[in-house]
């Protein structure tokens, strides 16, 4: 028990820590994030080129697979060399992506068999808005939901330290 106990305050403190990062250094941190993750598909894609240069097979599958290892590699690339660039254009992406979904979704809500789903519309007309704001100030919004995932982590953290029995 005492096991699980100090678990919960070790998993607590890493959270209120995690969660004081993101609150600070919200660009920062979406940055490194980008970084990383571009170190594991550099490194993925490594791996994979040299199992696929090493390796005998001929077959398409084959083929496929180290053509695949080597995109990995440029992608992996191309997040670590321009992870600002990918960082700033990530939420107009998102933006334009919810806008595409909740237009779907209206029409979908407006045509729907039976009449009009309510919900769904205002549901959709929200995301709308939404990624029409994304859209509208990307980095800005960004920031704001990094910082609100920090507060929430920090909330966890300390909840996990006050509930550890």
């Amino acid at each position: 028990m005492k096991t699980f106990t100090q678990n919960h305050v070790v998993t607590g403190l890493i959270l209120i820590i995690f969660g004081i990062i993101l609150l600070i250094w919200p660009g920062s941190t979406l940055d490194i994030v980008c970084k990383i993750v571009g170190v594991a598909v550099l490194i993925a894609g490594i791996v994979g080129v040299a199992e696929g240069l090493a390796g005998k097979r001929k077959d398409p599958a084959a083929v496929r697979n180290f053509a695949g290892n080597v995109a990995a590699v440029i992608v992996g690339i191309l997040l670590i060399a321009f992870s600002g660039a990918i960082v700033s254009v990530l939420p107009f992406v998102l933006g334009i992506l919810m806008v595409i979904y909740s237009a779907v979704e209206i029409f979908g809500a407006l045509k729907a068999d039976g009449g009009i789903q309510t919900g769904r519309l205002i549901t959709a007309v929200i995301e709308l808005i939404i990624g029409i704001l994304i859209m509208a100030n990307p980095f800005s919004t960004v920031t704001l939901l990094i910082r609100i995932l920090g507060i929430g982590m920090i909330f966890g953290g300390v909840t996990q330290i006050m509930n550890k029995n």
